[in-house]
């Protein structure tokens, strides 16, 4: 997957600290993976 932006990422686990382990942990597993669908990206992430 494509990811635009980790800057926003970033930004926001600044303004938000409790936020930085999900939002790395969510950033490398996207990253990492190439998705055919929405739906595979569901399987691992049901709320998206």
């Amino acid at each position: 997957m494509h990811v635009i932006t980790r800057a926003r990422l970033i930004e926001f686990a600044k303004k938000y600290p409790d936020t930085k382990t999900a939002l790395d942990t969510w950033y490398r597993k996207v990253k990492r993976t190439n998705y055919d669908s929405f739906n595979e990206l569901r399987l691992m992430f049901p709320s998206a």
